[in-house]
């Protein structure tokens, strides 16, 4: 590993680890992770890897799916994102489910360990994506399944807020790779051996309620990234032109944005 992809990891530790508290807010990870996690059919008993969990997006719809005698096992590259769901695990009574601070790249598992591999939302950051994916698989059972999720096509409603952002430089800028097609997706699932693989999109309306709820929103989460790199004059000045923008979208109950999803599924032969 370089020295660039270290400071990368390095840096998306640290800003996810700093949004760890306010994270998901208004439910669209949550959301599809129970939709990705719907796709999988995970029976009872099952063993299943949770990448990168979060807030436990997935790895609650799946502890819940697996039930008491099943085991969840959630990683996460952020310490304090890792500790906050842990608590959240105890609040919950879960012994079926925990999350290990680890790094996806660098699993620690016995080989053909899970019977299911889940990776919500964050493919994008791993550089490296067909021989992270073919390390998933690793993990696997023979006829186990992955299923992962990836950002698709935005909502061009909001075209003008997100020209602003790549004006300002603020978008996934922590992301190293892009797919925005299923198609894509399920290419890389079939080079990285899985067979069969099949990928499809998913959309969902989520409401942010004020001006002010769309940016707690924005700086708890990957985009936090960008906005931390602007000085304040100019942060301040991006919030400004971008609530001016946002009266565009104004709606009865607030500012609604459609999020489209792309989810795939491979089983390893």
């Amino acid at each position: 590993m370089g020295e660039s992809e270290t400071k990368q990891k390095e840096e998306i530790a640290a800003v996810f680890g700093r949004v760890a508290s306010t994270y998901d807010r208004t439910g669209r990870f949550a959301y599809f992770g129970r939709r990705v996690v719907a796709a999988v059919g995970l029976a009872s008993g099952a063993r299943v890897l949770d990448v990168a969990s979060g807030r436990g997006a997935l790895l609650f719809p799946a502890a819940e799916q697996v039930g008491p005698h099943g085991k969840v096992t959630g990683i996460d590259l952020s310490e304090p994102m890792a500790k906050a769901t842990a608590v959240e695990i105890q609040r919950r009574g879960l012994t079926q489910a925990e999350i290990l601070c680890m790094d996806a790249e660098r699993l620690t598992f016995a080989p053909a360990s899970f019977d299911a591999v889940l990776c919500g939302f964050s493919i994008q950051y791993f550089p490296r994506l067909g021989q992270t994916l073919s390390e998933f698989r690793g993990m696997l059972r023979s006829g186990g399944v992955l299923a992962l999720s990836t950002w698709g096509k935005g909502d061009p409603r909001w075209s003008g807020v997100q020209e602003l952002r790549r004006s300002y430089g603020i978008g996934e800028n922590l992301g190293a790779t892009r797919l925005r097609q299923p198609g894509d997706l399920e290419l890389v699932l079939r080079k990285s051996g899985f067979d069969p693989a099949d990928a499809w999109t998913d959309e969902a309306e989520f409401t942010f309620g004020s001006e002010a709820e769309w940016w707690e929103d924005l700086w708890s989460s990957g985009p936090r990234a960008g906005l931390e790199r602007l000085d304040s004059d100019a942060r301040e000045r991006f919030k400004r032109e971008a609530f001016e923008r946002l009266q565009e979208l104004r709606g009865p109950t607030g500012f609604i944005e459609r999020r489209q999803a792309i989810i795939g599924r491979g089983i390893n032969p």
